[in-house]
């Protein structure tokens, strides 16, 4: 998506500059041995092409500089929370608190991994509803316990509860709450996963990450955009990153516009 829209920017723009650094795991790179320049050799036009096997990944051709992440391991996209942080650092060189968002388009398993760690650090999430798996799913069950979350938050004499962040550690909170979608969400997670190597245990852990986004205080963090939508994608953005402010106290009361969210 990222890509794409790179692609077309420089199509209608061609002087324009945009710079973009993708971030992925050297273990999970296609041909990674060629990216390596040998110092007795200029010419490295001689590279072999191997045919892509599973658990490898392409170089997205429209970025203009990837950070490879070695963890030692080869295949799977899984790479802890290390971009996170890493994103989380950068947003914040000399001060100047660059706005962040994720965006998800379809994804597994470790996609679902990458938006609890993104939403643990305060990274506000835009899912693409009808690009498949993971964003279809957590779409489906935001939209499922949307009612019952605010009705719950209305009539809860001890409303505190929805006010902190209940972790991953406390999950039996979460599952009592949601308990009547438990069975239901697990079936969906055992879906998109259909292809990896997964354990019951795996599930397990995926269930307390679902479970916590959709509760209230992580949940106002997550946007959706529809792919049927006749809104454009930019304000979806843009109001991930405005929600993602407020929180941060940086809302005035005339509020932010786009002009002034740039030169955060």
């Amino acid at each position: 998506l990222v890509g794409e829209a790179i692609h077309d920017h420089k199509v209608t723009n061609p002087r324009s500059h945009i710079t973009a650094i993708g971030c992925s795991k050297w273990g999970a790179t296609k041909n990674r041995e060629s990216l390596i320049l040998k110092k007795s050799s200029v010419n490295q036009s001689s590279v072999h092409l191997s045919k892509k096997e599973k658990g490898q990944q392409d170089l997205e051709p429209n970025h203009t500089h990837f950070i490879l992440l070695d963890d030692g391991t080869y295949y799977g996209y899984e790479m802890g929370d290390y971009r996170t942080r890493l994103v989380n650092e950068i947003s914040k060189y000399n001060d100047t608190n660059v706005p962040v968002v994720t965006i998800v388009v379809e994804g597994g398993p470790d996609t679902l991994s990458t938006i609890y760690n993104d939403l643990c650090m305060g990274i506000p999430v835009v899912l693409i509803d009808g690009s498949g798996r993971v964003p279809n799913l957590f779409a489906s069950f935001l939209n499922q316990t949307a009612a019952m979350v605010k009705r719950d938050e209305k009539n809860n004499n001890d409303s505190t509860i929805w006010e902190k962040i209940i972790d991953i550690e406390n999950s039996e909170i979460l599952r009592e709450f949601f308990h009547r979608y438990e069975d239901e969400i697990r079936h969906g997670l055992k879906d998109i996963s259909k292809g990896s190597k997964i354990t019951e245990e795996k599930i397990d852990t995926l269930l307390k990450y679902f479970l916590f986004c959709l509760q209230p205080t992580i949940r106002r963090k997550i946007q959706i955009f529809s792919l049927d939508s006749d809104r454009d994608l930019d304000d979806t953005i843009f109001e991930a990153i405005i929600q993602a402010k407020k929180k941060k106290g940086l809302q005035t009361e005339a509020g932010l516009n786009r002009e002034q969210l740039l030169q955060l």
